[in-house]
């Protein structure tokens, strides 16, 4: 027959068991929420990317605009953006931004565009209207 102390020592061993299991069991479901709200996040950004919007999310503003700066060096002599890089516009900048996704060998990939403009002023010589049809009958000159 088992002695009370035997009792007293395999109930604590027991209880102690159970409570690490539920500590495990706790950190699972932990884990488990915080990839849920990450996947929710990945899919709203991919979302706003099949819309062709550029989410702060992937970007940061800040970082957007310093890579922007940083680049403008390398852009043609004879254009430039079409706004002064600064935080005043930096909501003009995701407006005007086209965004493509991509996926590649499990890999999440954005090109994210921004329009250029010449600097050049140019000059048009003649104008020359084209119809465009309206219908089959009638066109827009």
């Amino acid at each position: 027959m088992a002695t009370f102390g035997s009792r007293v020592e395999n109930a604590t061993y027991l209880l102690s068991l159970k409570i690490t299991i539920e500590h495990h069991i706790a950190k699972a479901l932990d884990a488990s929420h915080a990839i849920q709200r990450r996947l929710d996040i990945l899919t709203d950004i991919i979302a706003d990317a099949q819309k062709g919007s550029l989410p702060p999310r992937v970007i940061s503003p800040t970082l957007l605009l310093d890579t922007l700066k940083s680049s403008s060096p390398s852009f043609s002599a004879d254009t430039t953006l079409p706004f002064p890089l600064g935080k005043d516009y930096l909501h003009s900048t995701y407006q005007l931004s086209d965004v493509r996704v991509y996926t590649f060998k499990e890999h999440l990939g954005y090109v994210i565009k921004v329009p250029l403009v010449h600097k050049k002023t140019l000059t048009v010589f003649r104008m020359i209207s084209v119809p465009v049809p309206v219908n089959r009958e009638h066109f827009f000159i």
